[in-house]
């Protein structure tokens, strides 16, 4: 019983910890979408909350959407991707000024199929999305 309480405590310590620090380093949160889809499953949902949770800590720091193409052609649905996640973070109570969205063709990613479908986002101080 001791064991248990000291681990609440410590666990309740670490969680109020967050409130009124800075973020000196983004984190980030990769999303992964289904091919040729740009609607979010359960899973992409669930990290958009934790990303959306982190963000509220968080009030004063930036928060970047990067869709990733491993080619130009898949830019559109890159973007689409980007915007339902931006539209998600905002559903979970992210103020849409905060949220800068974008597409990478960064051909230093590994040019896969999971890469081509993968949306970043990033919250913190480094969180710019390509224009």
């Amino acid at each position: 019983m001791r064991l248990s309480t000291l681990g609440l405590g410590l666990a309740v310590l670490s969680l109020g910890g967050c409130v009124g620090q800075s973020l000196t380093q983004g984190q980030s949160f990769p999303v992964f979408f289904a091919v040729g889809r740009a609607t979010l499953d359960a899973p992409g949902r669930a990290v958009v909350a934790r990303a959306a949770d982190r963000a509220t800590h968080f009030p004063d720091q930036p928060i970047a959407v990067t869709g990733y193409a491993a080619t130009t052609p898949a830019t559109a649905l890159a973007y689409q991707r980007a915007r339902a996640i931006a539209r998600g973070l905002a559903q979970d109570g992210i103020a849409p000024a905060r949220i800068t969205t974008g597409v990478s063709t960064d051909k230093t990613l590994l040019a896969t199929a999971l890469a081509d479908r993968r949306v970043d986002i990033r919250v913190g101080p480094d969180a710019t999305a390509p224009r």
